[in-house]
């Protein structure tokens, strides 16, 4: 492990933001890494070429900085506040290693501008990685729904096991939360080298971009997981997504299907690079299997979703054209 050197109370995190056309939501992810309980916490914001839309209250946000700055500096928590502002957009995959350059940190926590995190999650597993020499720590989160009113809180804990379960666990449970946990900086570098979006038939797809290198990080360190309360709510918009409806099924559906053979390849791939041949033959049959169930499970959501897109079409056809 190679720590970066720190003076004594130097901030030894950097929780960094990516945002864009976001400035609402980002004024909350904002708030929630300002509001770091004991911690020593930089943060650095990049406003990924928002659009003139959103580009105001953006202006207005980090224009207030200072004054937030100067109150965090003389309150427990400590660091700095750096906004950068780019003029050309990077593509996802390219924007997230972008953040890391302006890292100098040990340890880092990437936050999307649209989550908040616990005002007491940093100093947490910060401690607790210290106990326990992890390299990745997370808990419990929270998914809210607020258009819908719901709420809901999951746990997946891959600490205490060898690399080889960590791996089948992660394989077979998926949840990509945690890439917005505690990693030693050098750790999330070495895992970005995995984030890349798919490629079915030509085409890029984004989708379950994060699986990957998380499967990368969880055989490169120890992982250590907090008990407790919700230690990250993640944002969901039910409303947004069924927007979706009726858009293109079809095709996401096929993308979904032939994505699943690629993306068991790759978690084999990664555990070759990882830890050799028998890591790699070890983790084929859940990855194999898993790509079966989740391919199912594709078709079951995309015939429920066509039968509902089709009762919905029946039932406007039967009430006729609105007067």
């Amino acid at each position: 492990m190679s720590d970066l050197p720190t003076e004594p109370g130097a901030a030894r995190v950097t929780i960094v933001i990516p945002t864009l056309n976001r400035p609402q939501t980002c004024a909350a992810a904002l708030r929630s890494a300002l509001a770091q309980l004991d911690a020593a916490c930089d943060i650095v914001i990049s406003d990924n070429a928002s659009d003139a839309v959103h580009a105001a209250a953006y202006d207005t946000l980090f224009a207030a900085l200072p004054a937030h700055t100067q109150q965090r500096v003389h309150a427990r928590s400590r660091g700095s506040v750096r906004v950068v502002r780019r003029t050309e957009r990077l593509s996802l995959e390219d924007h997230f290693p972008f953040l890391l350059t302006q890292v100098r940190t040990p340890w880092v926590v990437l936050l999307a501008d649209d989550d908040t995190l616990a005002p007491t999650f940093v100093a947490r597993a910060l401690a607790l990685a210290e106990r326990s020499g992890a390299g990745w720590v997370f808990g419990p989160y929270a998914s809210v729904d607020a258009a819908a009113g719901r709420s809901r809180t999951r746990s997946f804990d891959y600490s205490g096991t060898s690399r080889g379960v960590r791996a089948w666990r992660f394989v077979c449970r998926r949840d990509d939360a945690f890439i917005y946990g505690l990693v030693r900086t050098d750790v999330l570098r070495a895992a970005l080298a995995e984030f890349r979006p798919l490629r079915i038939l030509g085409q890029r797809t984004l989708t379950r971009i994060a699986y990957a290198p998380l499967l990368h990080g969880l055989l490169a360190v120890p992982y250590a997981h907090l008990a407790g309360e919700p230690v990250w709510v993640r944002a969901e918009d039910s409303v947004k997504n069924e927007s979706y409806l009726g858009e293109n099924n079809v095709r996401k559906l096929v993308m979904l299907l032939l994505g699943e053979p690629v993306l068991a390849a790759r978690f084999v791939r990664v555990a070759w690079r990882s830890g050799g041949v028998g890591l790699a033959l070890g983790l084929l049959p859940a990855a194999g299997v898993m790509a079966l169930v989740h391919a199912v499970g594709f078709v079951l959501q995309g015939a429920g979703r066509l039968v509902r897109i089709a009762r919905y079409r029946l039932l406007r056809r039967e009430q006729g054209p609105a007067s």
